[in-house]
């Protein structure tokens, strides 16, 4: 970086960190200070590369060795945390500053920009552009809310009756009910609430915002109400357990869309970690690409075109499956589908195509893959013909003619759904990984997926294997933190085969045969059953024959 090896640059950022420090994060915790220090340190010292969520827990917050990023979000949430914070001091008494600290979503490194009235924001080190800023009156709320849950109605009525920021699903989280068998206690609800709405608000993809009241979902219709759901929660407290069942509801027609329940141990003394952990798992069920809200905004034509309770059903356990690729899942959506055979729902008649691939491309269906292919095919026809413009059958259709060769009717019908769904991350991944690993376009799918990337800090590892593989086909480094621990811990067939051919290219013998052992657990044994498993995607030659003679050729040695 040009800026981090001249004193007068380390000079300047370090007073810069001082006057933060000392006015911006005087009320903050040792834990925010001490994780600002570390990151302003790291990146005048000329060691910002190094600033992944691994380093930063185990050297910042005392994680073990064993730290698992997709398990642990406290990188995220603190990260998150003091991004609000430098953003509320330097929008109030830091806003003369000379010098001014961000981080951007996404990363982790922090930016110095010279401040004045005449200075345009220029970084000073880094290379990567500023990410999109929500209003300053958004902001300033959010913080507001994080930190000591002040002014919530206000902001709320504010942001309900003011027009959008950003496009995108516009999700209000209404106030949490609560009950706990000691009086007292009714903060650990509106803690919860304030950190769900923090933590959701990182997926830039999303507006989010907090309720003053309880909002009669149905009453109104969205266009009035100008809202998309309704996140409402039941937070229930007995003994030393808390038990948090958070409810989506549509704004318009009162249904239920997801519910889950999660439930954690009340201790005094890790009260945050608690309500952190809470929140960050269900954001990340919620707003996550391949998350419930990604997943119903790919369903939506002009109307929800699910039919019935039994296909919407059916539509929850295929989201399940989808997001975890597990067998027992699989048989489950797909026992569900198959019930729904002679339903004529466009979105019905998709879902079942989009099954019926994975079953033959994971080995689940025991029928010749290519009869299983061509019934997909057909059922993707039929329903491409009955809604174009649904999303679901959109994806069934592209996905569908990739596997069977139609590589112009794949990019025609795919390309359509991104110029339709821009800010949709499950759109913008499914898309991206197929058009690198299956048409061979590499440059234009791995921009898909970076985008996918940018809109959603959340994003896990596990959806984003395209570029990791493109780095494998062209023999050079990949940024692939956490990926090994994420694909131990999903067991996701196609993650493990990733890993293993990764870390054949790494050297790492532990590591690879880790993931050849996980995938052996998942039903693939041994090399030649990982390499027919990569034979069986509807990849380019090029894709297959990078994970594949990776894995056969450490088979031979």
């Amino acid at each position: 970086m040009t800026g981090a090896s001249t004193p007068a640059f380390r000079e300047r950022a370090l007073a810069a960190l001082d006057r933060v420090v000392a006015n911006g994060l005087a009320g903050s915790s040792d834990r925010q200070r001490d994780l600002l220090r570390y990151l302003v340190t790291e990146e005048v010292e000329g060691r910002g590369d190094r600033l992944k969520a691994y380093a930063i827990a185990t050297e910042v917050f005392d994680r073990p060795a064993d730290f698992d990023a997709q398990q642990d979000a406290i990188v995220r949430v603190e990260v998150g945390r003091l991004r609000k914070s430098l953003e509320l001091y330097f929008a109030t008494a830091g806003a003369h500053d000379p010098v001014r600290i961000t981080i951007d979503k996404g990363g982790y490194r922090p930016r110095f920009e010279l401040a004045g009235p005449a200075a345009s924001p220029a970084p000073m080190p880094s290379e990567a552009p500023p990410s999109p800023r929500a209003p300053r009156s958004r902001r300033l709320a959010l913080v507001a809310l994080a930190v000591a849950g002040l002014a919530i109605g206000f902001w709320g009525w504010r942001e309900f009756s003011s027009p959008p920021a950003r496009s995108g699903p516009r999700i209000a989280v209404a106030p949490f009910a609560f009950s706990a068998d000691r009086d007292g206690q009714s903060y650990i609800g509106v803690g919860l609430r304030a950190e769900l709405v923090s933590v959701l608000s990182e997926f830039e993809w999303l507006t989010v915002f907090p309720l003053d009241r309880n909002l009669d979902a149905g009453s109104q219709g969205k266009k009035k109400a100008r809202i998309d759901y309704l996140l409402r929660a039941d937070v229930q407290v007995a003994g030393d357990t808390v038990v948090v069942t958070p409810q989506l509801v549509d704004a318009e027609t009162a249904a239920l869309r997801w519910s889950r329940r999660y439930e954690a141990h009340l201790k005094a003394s890790e009260m945050l970690a608690m309500e952190r952990d809470i929140a960050a798992r269900a954001a990340a069920d919620v707003g996550q690409p391949f998350g419930v809200v990604a997943n119903i905004e790919m369903t939506h034509v002009e109307t929800d075109a699910f039919n019935g309770d039994e296909a919407y059903r059916c539509h929850l356990r295929a989201i399940q499956f989808w997001s975890t690729f597990r067998r027992e899942d699989y048989v489950s959506a797909r026992d569900c589908a198959d019930r729904m055979a002679t339903n004529a729902d466009a979105n019905v008649q998709a879902m079942r195509a989009i099954l019926l691939l994975d079953g033959a491309r994971l080995a689940y269906d025991p029928r010749p893959r290519a009869e299983v292919l061509t019934e997909a095919a057909a059922l993707a026809s039929e329903s491409y013909r009955r809604s174009e413009r649904g999303a679901l059958p959109r994806a069934a259709r592209y996905s569908t003619a990739l596997c069977q060769g139609e590589i112009e009717i794949f990019k025609r019908v795919a390309l359509a759904a991104v110029r339709d769904y821009p800010n949709n991350p499950a759109t913008l991944l499914d898309v991206g990984a197929k058009l690198a690993l299956g048409a061979g376009e590499w440059e234009q799918g791995v921009e898909l997926v970076a985008r996918a990337r940018a809109l959603s800090a959340y994003t896990p590892n596990w959806y984003e294997f395209a570029d990791v593989v493109d780095a494998i086909r062209r023999n050079v480094d990949a940024d692939t933190d956490g990926l090994h621990a994420a694909a131990l811990d999903s067991g996701h067939p196609l993650l493990l085969v990733v890993d293993a051919a990764l870390q054949s290219r790494l050297h790492n013998e532990d590591a690879r045969r880790a993931a050849m052992k996980a995938l052996a657990n998942a039903g693939y044994d041994g090399p030649a059953e990982a390499s027919a498993l990569v034979g069986r995607q509807c990849w380019s030659a090029a894709a297959k024959a990078a994970l594949a003679g990776r894995i056969m050729a450490e088979a031979g040695r």
